[in-house]
């Protein structure tokens, strides 16, 4: 057994290792890693459905009301993006009220990986410019800001789901990482040939 080294190994795959294991230690960690990896979502749709559908519904209310006020103007251009920016409004509070049990950094966090990409794209071209184009083309202002929004939500749901299900898998990983560091740690302190019990036996 003399000739038989238990190297150091790192149990977690990034910059900085945070617990130095024996061979022992790794192997015993890659045992229960099955245990902690996220569980499978058959639900996909009826998740998707729960968080953005009351959102959705306070959206068309704060469209239409906010399209409405400003369309007294008779201004076409301006109608739209009201009803653009009412829409958005009503949309995220929703979506923050429901958010605000976490802490906050994390939510914000989360929520600029959800609806970044897909909310700079939205608000600033594709909304505004489907329910001015939908206006015009139906000659009815409210109803075309209707249509408009439904025709822009195609675009803006695909962009957000997308970034949904990229946040869950960022925090995934993150707790996963933060699991097997603990893991490590506490098989590094209770395994006889570790590193950390061979160091606190009296010489």
């Amino acid at each position: 057994m003399s000739g038989i080294h238990h190297w150091p190994i790192c149990a977690y795959q990034g910059p900085v290792c945070p617990a130095q294991l024996s061979v022992t230690e790794a192997l015993a960690i890659d045992a229960i890693e099955p245990d902690e990896r996220a569980p499978r979502r058959p639900g996909r749709v009826k998740e998707w459905l729960r968080r953005y559908l009351p959102a959705e519904a306070a959206a068309i209310l704060g469209a239409v009301s906010a399209a409405w006020l400003v369309d007294q103007a008779h201004v076409a251009a301006a109608t739209a993006f009201a009803g653009a920016i009412g829409e958005t409004l009503a949309f995220y509070a929703v979506i923050v009220v429901r958010d605000w049990r976490r802490p906050v950094w994390p939510m914000l966090r989360g929520l600029l990986i959800e609806f970044g990409g897909a909310e700079s794209a939205d608000t600033l071209l594709v909304r505004p410019l489907a329910m001015y184009l939908a206006s015009a083309l139906v000659g009815h202002t409210v109803l075309g800001v209707v249509l408009g929004k439904l025709a822009a939500d195609v675009v803006f749901y695909g962009l957000a789901i997308a970034g949904y299900e990229l946040n869950r898998k960022l925090t995934a990983n993150r707790k996963l990482t933060v699991n097997r560091t603990v893991t490590a740690n506490r098989r590094r302190n209770d395994d006889p040939l570790g590193a950390t019990a061979i160091a606190r036996r009296p010489r």
